[in-house]
């Protein structure tokens, strides 16, 4: 009977199988970062479509499919509906956070680039990738006097590929630790907020899929070496008794598992836009891949959340994220 309910079922039960495995294993198996290009939102149509055959096929007992599969949708899928309507309060200051990874920094107009920067009039900018990109390898700008003077009434911030300007006083800054986010404490207040700007190494390296044991040893050896980033950021914002925000690009989707760790750390900024599909990177023109985020300390107030067209200047769109506490 079992046998035949299944053969019954044989799409619900391919789709119930491929949303289980993606939910349990992403972030815990390397080999599932290879599949990590499909947009989160794939997992939402693939629910979908499970619905609509069971309508079409009049088959009660698919129903049962449908509710296995819908706690590894809401895993699996970046969509939100906004949940965040908070009314500002006027007798505490509002905080804007710039986040962008502003890709390489060759070849741009500079003047340009610093009058789209300056024209968010952000209280805290967060940057990635300020560095160029020289036969191959990666240099860093020696700009600093230069963003120092641009960003008047700003802190500059600088650890290799980051930069974290601020306008809120800096109490300490961790540049020189090792490790793939740039941490600032700052003043809020009568508190120390502590920035953490990250950018995580990429998952995989499409130069090498023409060899496939390479790609696949070089995948393996990128999951190990990203777990080990992630973990150091969690252990660091877990041992940290300041609030804190997080911010950047952490080249993973909500569907490879790892960001998900992170996201129970505090409040997803995302949930304060109206827009029902997530996605901060671009390809081919498609915006349907979010893989930067801001995540606030849940004694902090989001306000609003948007995201910010880079014009040419970059293949992420930035965001712009108002808080207070």
């Amino acid at each position: 009977m079992l046998k035949n309910f299944a053969f019954s079922n044989k799409l619900n039960v391919v789709i119930t199988f491929v949303l289980a495995v993606q939910t349990l294993l992403a972030g815990r198996f390397w080999l599932l970062n290879v599949f990590s290009v499909i947009p989160p939102v794939f997992f939402t149509l693939l629910f979908f479509l499970l619905i609509v055959w069971n309508i079409i096929k009049k088959n009660p007992s698919g129903l049962l499919f449908t509710l296995v599969c819908i706690p590894f949708v809401i895993y699996l899928s970046d969509t939100s509906i906004r949940i965040f309507f908070n009314d500002q309060n006027k007798d505490v200051p509002v905080v804007k956070v710039f986040n962008w990874n502003t890709e390489f920094w060759e070849g741009e107009n500079i003047q340009e680039f610093y009058d789209f920067l300056l024209a968010q009039k952000a209280d805290v900018y967060h940057l990635q990738e300020h560095i160029k990109l020289e036969n191959g390898e990666f240099v860093e700008m020696g700009d600093y006097f230069e963003l120092q003077e641009v960003f008047a009434g700003y802190r500059v911030v600088q650890k290799t590929e980051f930069l974290t300007i601020t306008k809120l006083p800096v109490v300490k800054s961790y540049e020189n630790t090792d490790s793939y986010f740039l941490r600032v404490d700052v003043e809020l207040g009568n508190a120390i907020l502590s920035l953490y700007n990250v950018h995580m190494p990429v998952h995989v390296n499409a130069g090498l899929a023409d060899d496939w044991i390479k790609f696949l040893k070089d995948t393996k050896n990128r999951f190990a070496f990203r777990d080990e980033q992630f973990n150091l950021l969690i252990n660091d914002i877990q041992e940290n008794q300041n609030l804190y925000y997080i911010s950047g690009d952490f080249n993973t989707t909500k569907s490879m598992g790892k960001i998900q760790e992170v996201l129970r750390l505090g409040s997803d900024a995302a949930f304060a836009h109206n827009s029902l599909i997530n996605g901060t990177w671009v390809i081919n023109g498609l915006k349907l891949w979010r893989i930067d985020y801001n995540i606030l300390h849940r004694g902090l107030k989001i306000l609003s959340y948007t995201e910010v067209d880079p014009k040419t200047f970059s293949d992420h769109w930035a965001q712009i994220v108002k808080f207070q506490r």
